[in-house]
């Protein structure tokens, strides 16, 4: 299934990367060589998206690099962001992922920390990754019932949500989660 949410895949280039499975050039590098002329952290282009760093990120080829992914990380300081709005500080959505379609293809993936998620009503792609052992998210939680289904999970961790629990607690408790 191709990754459809712009962030997820941004998140995905950016986890490739960091655990350096494929290189990237710093922003920079960037400026030098794609654009001719030096980086400055005062220009106005730090306050808004910077398309060339967003297309830049988003064209990386990091999906065939996706089996050997074993963290995926999407956090205030990930460089992807900080490449593409230098001074974004979550006053909005921009960054958030609002659907994990196609991350199934990270068969190796052993642990997801999403600081913005919005809206995910599908968290069922995680129960296709074996080697999953723990979840940290921040956002809006709908249900907690997909991550019983998630196969080797230790430990979920929920923060700043509005999920209230339906019940679904000791059942994640009797799978030591």
């Amino acid at each position: 299934m191709p990754i459809a949410d712009r962030n997820l895949r941004l998140a995905l280039a950016n986890s490739v990367c960091f655990e350096k499975i494929l290189p990237h050039v710093e922003k920079e590098t960037f400026f030098q060589t794609q654009l001719h002329t030096a980086y400055d952290d005062v220009a106005s282009y730090n306050y808004t998206p910077f398309q060339p760093l967003l297309e830049y990120w988003l064209n990386l080829p990091f999906e065939k690099h996706l089996g050997a992914l074993k963290q995926l990380y999407w956090v205030p300081d990930a460089d992807a962001i900080t490449d593409i709005w230098t001074y974004w500080d979550g006053e909005d959505d921009y960054f958030h992922i609002r659907s994990l379609a196609g991350i199934e293809v990270s068969r190796n993936m052993t642990t997801i920390h999403l600081e913005y998620i919005y809206d995910i009503k599908d968290f069922s792609p995680l129960t296709k990754l074996p080697e999953l052992t723990t979840v940290v998210l921040y956002g809006r939680i709908d249900s907690l019932e997909p991550f019983l289904h998630v196969q080797n999970l230790k430990t979920l961790t929920i923060d700043r949500y509005d999920y209230f629990g339906h019940g679904l607690k000791p059942s994640l408790e009797n799978q030591h989660v």
